[in-house]
């Protein structure tokens, strides 16, 4: 089977805390700043050239990721699911992994796989 991708990214500075850190993390309790970066991969036919165009991809999941009140700023996983409800709402019915970090150093990858009919 061969699969084919395309790929964006974008970033977005925001604030968050976690209420709920353990003790030995508790300064993430506080208020405190990231640069979230995100890249989204998304799956296309190995059969149409330029089935999706990457910077039209790019601007619609910045647009839309812009306009979600900061994502309300929670975690990694959560800003990565929220991007991921984008490219399903805005950009079509595909397959597609999600990763979000916070400041090129931790984060969490999303990944969506739904069976199409052919």
């Amino acid at each position: 089977m061969i699969k084919v991708s395309i790929w964006v990214t974008g970033s977005i500075v925001g604030w968050h805390k976690w209420k709920e850190a353990p003790p030995e993390v508790g300064y993430l309790r506080n208020l405190h700043r990231h640069k979230f970066n995100w890249r989204a991969e998304v799956f296309v036919s190995p059969n149409k050239d330029r089935q999706l165009e990457f910077h039209l991809v790019q601007q619609a999941i910045a647009h839309h990721a812009n306009a979600m009140d900061n994502f309300n700023f929670g975690s990694c996983e959560s800003i990565a699911n929220a991007i991921s409800d984008i490219i399903w709402k805005h950009v079509g019915h595909f397959n597609h992994n999600v990763t979000v970090d916070e400041d090129n150093e931790c984060g969490a990858t999303y990944y969506f796989e739904q069976s199409f009919d052919e």
